[in-house]
């Protein structure tokens, strides 16, 4: 019975099973990571494609309400075209001019560099309050600079186990341009108010 357990030591035959069984958790991990990061990327140029497509439409189809809702219609039909459970959203944003993306300018009654209470501001985007970023959440008039975002949200292909809640299997992707509205029609202009509250 001892002389059997050095013969068996020095069996060679099947060793290969035993370290391909060790070695193919490992592979199959680093396989499906790269399908799923492949995946994502190939998602992500689908989204910014049609996200620039969508820019180039509305500047020349211009901000009615049924124009904008085609290109989101046309932006989603085309993230879902690669990944059908994809959730998409959109959301716009625009400013009167490129000198308008900024904090609306305030009377600087103390000199702190900051806007305090009671001190007078531009009212740029008419809503009443002092905005560090005046945007109308519009598509925007004639001339009017806009930034158009789509965002996707999908469940991986290949989801890996989480470890302790580290990893998720959610994937969220965005894609943003900025352009200006042809001048097909006369800019809505209305005059600055200064409010001083």
């Amino acid at each position: 019975m001892t002389g059997g357990f050095p013969r068996l030591a020095r069996d060679r035959r099947g060793a290969t099973i035993i370290e391909f069984a060790l070695l193919l958790p490992v592979m199959l991990l680093m396989l499906f990571s790269l399908f799923d990061l492949c995946f994502q990327v190939y998602v992500q140029s689908v989204l910014t494609g049609a996200v620039q497509r969508a820019g180039r439409d509305l500047t020349l189809e211009g901000g009615t309400q049924a124009s904008v809702d085609a290109i989101h219609d046309k932006v989603t039909a085309m993230v879902r075209a690669v990944m059908p459970q994809a959730s998409v959203t959109h959301d716009q944003k625009s400013y009167s001019s490129f000198s308008a993306i900024a904090p609306e300018r305030f009377v600087d009654a103390n000199g702190n560099h900051l806007r305090d209470p009671g001190e007078c501001f531009d009212d740029v985007n008419h809503n009443g309050i002092w905005d560090t970023d005046p945007v109308i959440s519009t598509i925007g008039g004639p001339n009017d600079i806009t930034v158009y975002t789509a965002h996707v949200a999908y469940s991986q292909p290949f989801p890996l186990i989480p470890i302790n809640g580290v990893m998720s299997n959610e994937v969220a992707l965005s894609s943003t341009t900025v352009f200006k509205n042809q001048p097909f029609g006369t800019q809505t202009v209305t005059p600055v108010q200064q409010i001083c509250s």
